[in-house]
């Protein structure tokens, strides 16, 4: 009898202690992490020479006659004429939002563009014109998560456009977890 009570007390308390656990809230959870910064596809596909700037993050670099085109990654390439090795020149950048990688073949320059490919005359390396665009070759779900990161962030909404960082966010009831 007195284990029959015994069980019956461990049930009673088992009960109270998972029903009293699930307390269901109305309130909004606020926690730091991060949010995407977007670009338009419109803003994405404005590829164009412009002056050269400073090398901030460096990526792949590519050899090309008397140039070297070194990624800006995510940016754009830079275009160094090294014809004086011993003083090379910054002479351009091509923009070219969501670029990584690039490949040369004669005259033309492969780089990527988000999801296309595009291929670009390098006739003139300071005024560069795009010879080809052939899209959606690519996925664009690596600029979906942050990378390096482990935390909260705010989930991507693909009809806000194209990914191009993440910033420091307060957000209210994030879906998305690393």
């Amino acid at each position: 009898m007195r284990k029959m009570k015994t069980i019956n007390l461990f049930i009673a308390l088992l009960f109270v202690s998972i029903f009293s656990a699930c307390v269901i809230s109305d309130e909004e959870i606020e926690v730091e992490g991060l949010k995407p910064i977007y670009i338009s596809k419109t803003e994405a596909y404005n590829v164009a020479s412009q002056a050269a700037i400073p090398i901030t993050v460096p990526g792949k670099i590519y050899r090309y006659h008397n140039f070297i085109f070194i990624n800006e990654k995510g940016k754009g390439i830079h275009i160094i004429d090294n014809t004086t090795p011993s003083a090379p020149l910054k002479i351009a950048f091509i923009n070219i939002p969501g670029n990584y990688d690039m490949a040369v073949s004669g005259t033309v320059l492969y780089a990527d563009n988000f999801t296309d490919i595009i291929a670009l005359d390098l006739t003139d390396p300071t005024n560069i014109t795009i010879l080809k665009r052939i899209p959606n070759v690519m996925s664009a779900t690596n600029s979906y998560y942050p990378e390096n990161y482990t935390g909260y962030f705010e989930c991507v909404d693909t009809t806000q456009g194209y990914v191009v960082g993440w910033e420091e966010a307060v957000l209210i009831d994030p879906k998305c977890n690393l």
